[in-house]
């Protein structure tokens, strides 16, 4: 079971079986269930507002559509058993099953459940659809190729673009690293251990193992990236750290359970980059955690500039309106109706406008 991207983050109590779980599933029913069952699971390991895991649900809907119709065609095969087993995997997993950071994998027992048929080369619609590797599109092309995964050194985006047991460091293919690995982005580290980047982006990172609760974090300015990209593990956030880059100071934080709604916090300060403690989807502009807005000024808290999935900030107004469409000028990809934000712009997810057949 391959790449589906998803970008957020939300808080919701971590579900459990009341009864057995079911030894098979319909192809159907897992694909009816496997949104609902993830995101309230993913949301809660990354610390945000429990609103966020409707846009969850929506993007990975969307990212899934094209399972359906690939089992009617014969480009998937689908497992019944396998099926059961991955919901039950979700429900009944922690955190570290999700793997690490924002780019997650599914837990090792969903593994199987759909087997791609198309060979290197084939028509696709999506990546589990290939047999090996992933489904590539290349400008408006319809449908796409199944391309082989990259090697250690081959060029990717995302670690999905990756053979197994590979993450994507940078731009590069490479051995997901431990303890006192180089890496250059987030993804590059392995589960438990977050990439330590280095200020103002000079340089390769170290991977370091992810801080408990209660333990100091963004303590110094070689920390204060990892601060923002999971520096204190899942279900943790880094609160309280406030980066003056301009005066090059610098208060460090704690880790700690996201703070909720009416909730105290950190207050955003004009400026400065403040890691307020609330979950993510929510914003400190008065003392206490609020839902971000969906209009009005965007708050300067960098998590939730506008309500997660709902609103945008408008980079010039610099008021919260509709999110955009492909084309308009974006700061990140939470702006956009297609949620990819490139050079500035919202674009097109690939294959995005491509309907199987």
């Amino acid at each position: 079971m391959k790449r589906i991207a998803v970008s957020l983050a939300a808080a919701a109590a971590l579900s459990c079986h009341g009864a057995a779980a079911p030894a098979s599933v319909s192809a159907d029913d897992f694909l009816g269930q496997l949104a609902g069952a993830l995101c309230p699971k993913v949301v809660a390991c990354f610390g945000a507002d429990p609103y966020v895991a409707q846009h969850c649900e929506d993007i990975y809907g969307r990212g899934i559509a094209p399972w359906k119709p690939g089992v009617a065609a014969g480009r998937l095969t689908y497992d019944a058993a396998a099926g059961a087993a991955c919901l039950d995997a979700i429900a009944s997993g922690g955190c570290d099953a999700l793997a690490h950071s924002i780019e997650f994998a599914l837990p090792p027992a969903c593994v199987g459940v759909v087997t791609g048929t198309v060979p290197s080369g084939g028509g696709c619609y999506a990546d589990a659809e290939c047999a090996a590797g992933v489904c590539t599109f290349t400008g408006s092309e319809c449908p796409g190729k199944c391309a082989g995964a990259g090697v250690k050194g081959g060029s990717c985006a995302v670690s999905t673009d990756c053979a197994a047991s590979l993450g994507c460091d940078g731009s590069t293919c490479a051995v997901l690293a431990k303890a006192g690995g180089s890496c250059a982005d987030y993804a590059a580290c392995a589960s438990g251990f977050f990439c330590n980047l280095p200020p103002l982006g000079a340089g390769a990172g170290v991977c370091e193992k992810q801080r408990n609760a209660g333990d100091a974090c963004g303590e110094d300015f070689e920390h204060a990236k990892g601060a923002f990209l999971g520096e204190c593990g899942p279900g943790r956030v880094c609160a309280g750290v406030i980066i003056d880059a301009a005066q090059f100071m610098l208060t460090p934080g704690k880790c700690a359970a996201p703070a909720m709604v009416g909730s105290a916090c950190t207050l955003e300060m004009h400026g400065k980059i403040v890691s307020t403690g609330c979950a993510i989807g929510l914003t400190c502009d008065t003392g206490t955690c609020a839902l971000a807005p969906e209009s009005g000024p965007c708050s300067g808290d960098i998590y939730a500039a506008c309500r997660f999935g709902l609103a945008a900030c408008d980079q010039t107004s610099k008021t919260c309106g509709p999110l955009v469409d492909v084309g308009a000028a974006c700061g990140s990809q939470k702006d956009c109706k297609s949620d990819v934000c490139a050079s500035g712009k919202c674009a097109a997810a690939p294959g995005g406008a491509c309907t199987p057949g």
